[in-house]
């Protein structure tokens, strides 16, 4: 929304823009969709029926849609949300357990890990 202000109001580009971010949006769902897709179809359907999946992918889809539209007004404190439980793992966590995989340390080395 930003990135048109700088642009001239009567360029093409202008105009496309907001629509290209759209579609590209739109476009992304179900990528982002899909791994959270995949992991609740082994717990809620279990079985093969392919009515049952594409109903759980469409209540997926209908319930952040519903989500968004009820957290419009407060997306700002909705990202800071998410972010704070998403990258406090990403950016403490995981890389230690990474390390402590690949490197299998022990005992002195653990503790010297562990400090560090």
């Amino acid at each position: 929304p930003v990135i048109p202000l700088n642009l001239p109001r009567e360029s093409s580009v202008s105009h496309f823009l907001p629509l290209a971010f759209a579609l590209a949006s739109l476009f992304n769902v179900p990528l982002f969709l899909l791994p959270a897709a995949l992991q609740l179809e082994v717990y809620f359907t279990g079985a093969v029926d392919v009515w049952k999946i594409n109903a759980m992918r469409a209540i997926l889809i209908c319930g952040c849609a519903v989500i968004s539209l009820i957290g419009k007004d407060s997306i700002d404190a909705f990202i800071a949300l998410i972010g704070s439980f998403c990258c406090v793992p990403l950016a403490f966590i995981f890389p230690v357990l990474c390390h402590f995989k690949l490197c299998q340390p022990e005992g002195k080395k653990v503790l010297q890990n562990v400090a560090v």
